[in-house]
């Protein structure tokens, strides 16, 4: 039996996806927006293997309104390790008819982001 998470993947578009970070790296958008469509974000998995030497320096996901809704919490990147954070099946909504964006507040840190999730269909559309 598929599980709950993987179900809504599976019945609606899947968004998965990572994202390498360089030092270099700034805001990336990662998943482009679709009109009438809404991004659920499930699961989230940071890597930070080098630290960055700013002071504030912070990865998270966002989507790309003008005042962005912030869909996961700020994970410093002046610790080394690997934070994971789970929204349950459902997932976090971004807002509808945006795009999916890793922001990061300083560059200079390197690791990986994954996040699992979907996309669906959350406005009326006219025949």
């Amino acid at each position: 039996m598929t599980d709950a998470y993987l179900r809504r993947r599976h019945f609606y578009e899947d968004i998965s996806g990572s994202l390498v970070i360089a030092a270099a790296t700034d805001d990336t958008t990662v998943v482009a927006a679709k009109a009438s469509q809404t991004i659920y974000v499930q699961r989230v998995h940071f890597v930070v293997t080098t630290l960055s030497a700013t002071t504030g320096s912070a990865w998270n996901l966002q989507d790309d309104n003008g005042t962005p809704r912030v869909l996961t919490d700020a994970i410093s990147t002046v610790f080394t390790g690997a934070f994971d954070r789970d929204y349950g099946p459902e997932g976090l909504p971004a807002t509808e008819g945006k795009g999916l964006v890793v922001n990061i507040a300083a560059t200079g840190a390197v690791g990986l982001i994954q996040w699992e999730g979907y996309r669906r269909l959350t406005a009326t559309v006219a025949a």
